[in-house]
């Protein structure tokens, strides 16, 4: 897949070497080359540049909704069943309860691509998020290895507090 997208802007690249389309005001976001490219070239066949748009969307939706099945059914087996209360449910109410848990994490993506569209640099936001959190795990870790007489009131204590650490920063 990698491949095939880096092929795909390769191409766009090669196309559109000594004008950009950009700069021309035919597109105002670069997210906005690839079906800019559809449109300028392949709109000679009538209904391709739809069944293009339709084969991406497509496939975003497949994706997100195996997404989501994946998370809800973690959450059920890892979370949901550590409490006596979801161990003995009839598979109605069990089936209920992931529905439920489906809209929740389909509602906190969507929150997320809200969030997401309205940041101008989503891979430093990411990069942010991720080594705010790897900090205290590797901190985990080294506690966990250098020092095992540690109880689990310190270890938490001290990975929230370098988690608000590093956003605060």
């Amino acid at each position: 897949m990698s491949c095939l997208i880096f092929f795909c802007g390769l191409v766009v690249y090669a196309t559109y070497a000594g004008c950009d389309p950009m700069a021309l005001g035919k597109i105002k976001k670069k997210d906005e080359i690839i079906t800019y490219y559809v449109m300028d070239k392949l709109s000679l066949i009538p209904g391709l540049p739809g069944l293009f748009v339709a084969a991406i969307i497509g496939a975003a939706l497949s994706t997100l909704s195996s997404f989501i099945n994946s998370c809800v059914a973690l959450l059920w087996k890892d979370a949901c069943l550590k409490f006596d209360i979801f161990k003995n449910t009839s598979q109605f109410y069990a089936t209920l309860i992931n529905k439920i848990l489906s809209l929740v994490v389909g509602a906190v993506l969507i929150g997320l691509a809200i969030i997401a569209s309205n940041t101008k640099h989503l891979m430093e936001l990411g990069l942010i998020c991720a080594n705010s959190l790897n900090g205290p795990l590797l901190g985990l870790f080294l506690i966990g290895f250098f020092l095992p007489n540690c109880n689990l009131k310190g270890i938490c204590t001290g990975i929230v507090g370098s988690t608000v650490d590093a956003q605060l920063v």
